[in-house]
């Protein structure tokens, strides 16, 4: 493992037995952004982020799966996803590095409100080829480098969402060849029923009563429409609620409990599981 970085702009950093690093910042000043670069030579678990993912690939090659469909990435691509929606790394061909923005969803439509109704946005695409959007991109990830005073980082904030909202976002319903798997409502049902008992113990007869169906009909739907299992969304979702009490400066060993892990050893597994950091090191970014 590779320690903590004492530069409090790099300073939650973790390496896999395989070489893989991950790094973690969020700028001071400008709530609702944050930067993590990657360096993958294996595939992360799939991620649900609760943000708008932005995402360039500097260099290597692999292949993602988002939507229910394969992509494949190299150097320059840039990805583009919604909150709440699961992407994956499926493989990598040759070793990945990439600069992701995850942008709170109030900040990326208050953006966007000069543009278009951003209340109701879709992306167009998912994977695209834009050398502008790239370079906006890495002027963002400059200034939070070089820890810039916040007005120099939301004024690069603004020239990249406006290059996205000129080019990439589109009006829900109209997402093209970017739509998703239908997903029937006996799922979001389920999806719903997920999110709000996080907390508790929630078992496939639970999704059984809420939702009519049976629990093979359930899963497999479920692995349809949203990509994952019941139970594997439920982690997600508790990984999630605990990214957002971890920025708000509280413990590990309290959010465990509230948003229901058994204790903190068993959010520390998933945690680091799925973001390849630990709740602490992201406390601290």
């Amino acid at each position: 493992m590779t320690a903590a970085s004492s530069n409090p702009t790099a300073n939650a950093r973790i390496s896999s037995e395989r070489r893989s690093q991950i790094d973690v910042v969020r700028p001071t000043g400008v709530p609702g952004v944050e930067f993590f670069h990657y360096r993958l030579s294996s595939c992360l678990a799939p991620q649900l982020p609760d943000a708008y993912a932005i995402t360039v690939v500097d260099s290597g090659s692999g292949c993602v799966r988002y939507r229910g469909r394969n992509y494949d990435v190299a150097g320059s691509s840039v990805l583009l996803s919604k909150p709440d929606e699961l992407f994956a790394w499926t493989s990598i061909d040759t070793p990945i590095e990439a600069r992701a923005l995850y942008i709170d969803a109030s900040l990326f439509e208050l953006q966007l409100a000069s543009v278009r109704d951003a209340r109701a946005v879709e992306f167009r695409r998912f994977c695209v080829a834009d050398d502008e959007a790239a370079d906006r991109i890495g002027a963002v990830v400059s200034e939070i480098a070089g820890d810039s005073r916040p007005i120099r980082l939301s004024e690069a904030l603004s020239r990249l969402l406006a290059r996205l909202g000129d080019r990439w976002v589109t009006e829900c319903g109209k997402a093209g060849e970017n739509a998703g798997p239908v997903c029937p409502g006996f799922i979001r049902r389920a999806r719903q029923h997920l999110v709000d008992n996080a907390r508790s113990k929630v078992t496939l007869a639970d999704l059984e009563k809420v939702t009519g169906r049976g629990r093979f009909e359930i899963i497999r739907g479920f692995k349809h429409a949203v990509g994952t299992t019941p139970h594997e969304f439920l982690v997600h979702t508790r990984v999630k609620n605990a990214r957002r009490l971890l920025r708000d400066g509280h413990r590990p060993v309290d959010v465990a409990g509230w948003v229901g892990f058994f204790d903190q050893s068993h959010l520390n597994r998933h945690f680091k599981r799925l973001l390849g950091v630990t709740p602490a090191q992201y406390r601290k970014a």
